[in-house]
């Protein structure tokens, strides 16, 4: 029996579940094949990523971080790939796994937050687990 694996998102219709091939190595493909706005842009746009995994490493390494600027980030992005769960997908790939529960803090304060985010090679993480409740609370006060 085959079982109905769609999320559904606010942004679109359903996503299908995840394929188990996307690896870290495949993720600039993957987000190629998702990106809705002109290719030309792509790079520009993807090196977004790059910036907010800064942002991301200088609040692990001394708690400071320009909150505004990392949701700034993470709404950009969510504007130019085609659903919240491909944004997702991508950033916990592209992100090492310190960074995650600062990322999920983030992602919950923009309500793009599945429970469960597969990773290929069965690996889920438990999202709800890796909230960071003091930085969520601070967010809040935004």
């Amino acid at each position: 029996m085959v079982k109905n694996t769609t999320m559904k998102t606010d942004k679109k219709q359903s996503v299908p579940a995840p394929t188990p091939r996307i690896t870290k190595e495949s993720i600039k493909n993957f987000a190629k094949q998702n990106y809705t706005q002109n290719l030309i842009e792509f790079e520009k746009d993807y090196l977004i990523i790059k910036y907010l995994k800064g942002q991301l490493n200088k609040f692990i390494n001394n708690k400071k971080i320009n909150k505004r600027l990392v949701l700034n980030y993470i709404i950009t992005l969510n504007n130019v790939f085609v659903s919240p769960y491909v944004v997702v997908k991508i950033l916990f790939l592209e992100c090492d796994k310190e960074v995650w529960g600062v990322l999920a803090t983030f992602l919950k304060f923009l309500n793009l937050l599945p429970e469960r985010i597969y990773l290929g090679r069965r690996v889920y993480i438990n999202t709800e687990a890796i909230i960071d409740r003091g930085l969520l609370e601070s967010l809040n006060e935004l």
